[in-house]
C-alpha cells in the first residue's frame, strides 16, 4: 500500500549510515522505532517486510504488561504529535494518502483502546436492558455485533497461527482473548496521563528468561 510503517522493535535491519542520516534514534521518544518509520519515509526510503518469524517473550505478569503497553501507546501518541506539528511539510514530502495511512496504523488503534470499554458495556446492555429509546437500542445492538465480529476475527487469526506453527500448548488460552483486549483501556488511560505528566519516562519490561539468567549468575 506504500504507507510509512511504524516499525516494531524486533528484527529491524538497516545500515548505520542511513540511521545517522535520519538523525539517529530520538532519545525522548519511548517508541523511537515507530518514529524512525516515518522519518525513513520523509527521507525517501521504503521499508520492505521479510517473510520471517520473530520469537518474542511476553511480559510475565499483569503489571509488566500494563507498563509495556502503556509505553507503546504513549510513544505512538508522541510520534503522532511530533509528525503532526508541520502538517504541510509532511504532506508535501510523502503525500496526503500516505500521511493518513500512517495515522490510521498509529493513532486509530489508540482510539480503539479507549473506546473498547464503551463498546463492551453497550453490547452487554443490549442483552440485559429494556430500552425505551430505539436509537440507544440500535447503538447497543451495533456494539454487540461489533464485539462478536471482532472476536470471530481474533479467534480466526489465533487459530491460524496455532495450526501453522503447531503450537500444541496454546489451547485454553485462546478463550482469554476478549479479556486480554479489555485490559487495553487501562494501559491507554495510563499512557495519556503519563504523556501529560511524565512524557519521557521509560518503563522497563521484565522478562522471565532474563530473570532466570540473572538468578543463575
Amino acid at each position: 500500500m506504500d504507507i510509512p510503517i511504524p516499525l516494531g522493535e524486533s528484527s529491524n535491519h538497516f545500515k548505520k549510515s542511513v540511521l545517522m542520516e535520519l538523525g539517529a534514534w530520538d532519545p525522548y521518544n519511548v517508541t523511537e522505532d515507530a518514529d524512525i518509520g516515518m522519518r525513513l519515509a520523509l527521507h525517501g526510503y521504503k521499508v520492505k517486510i521479510l517473510n520471517s518469524l520473530t520469537l518474542e517473550e511476553s511480559p510475565i505478569n499483569f503489571r509488566d504488561w500494563i507498563n509495556q503497553r502503556s509505553r507503546w501507546i504513549k510513544g505512538h501518541l508522541q510520534t503522532t504529535l511530533v509528525h503532526g506539528r508541520n502538517f504541510k511539510y509532511v504532506v508535501k514530502k510523502i503525500g496526503l494518502a500516505r500521511f493518513i495511512g500512517f495515522r490510521y496504523f498509529l493513532f486509530l488503534p489508540i482510539v480503539s483502546c479507549v473506546l473498547q470499554f464503551v463498546v463492551f458495556f453497550l453490547g452487554q446492555a443490549y442483552l440485559f436492558t429494556d430500552f425505551s429509546n430505539d436509537k440507544y437500542e440500535l447503538l447497543a445492538l451495533f456494539s454487540l455485533l461489533n464485539i462478536l465480529l471482532w472476536m470471530l476475527v481474533m479467534y480466526g487469526c489465533a487459530l491460524e497461527v496455532k495450526f501453522k506453527y503447531n503450537w500444541a500448548t496454546l489451547k485454553w488460552q485462546l478463550f482469554l482473548y476478549p479479556f486480554y483486549y479489555l485490559l487495553h483501556p487501562f494501559a491507554a488511560f495510563k499512557a495519556i496521563m503519563q504523556l501529560l505528566k511524565n512524557p519521557y519516562y521509560w518503563h522497563k519490561t521484565a522478562h522471565d528468561y532474563y530473570s532466570r539468567c540473572q538468578s543463575k549468575n
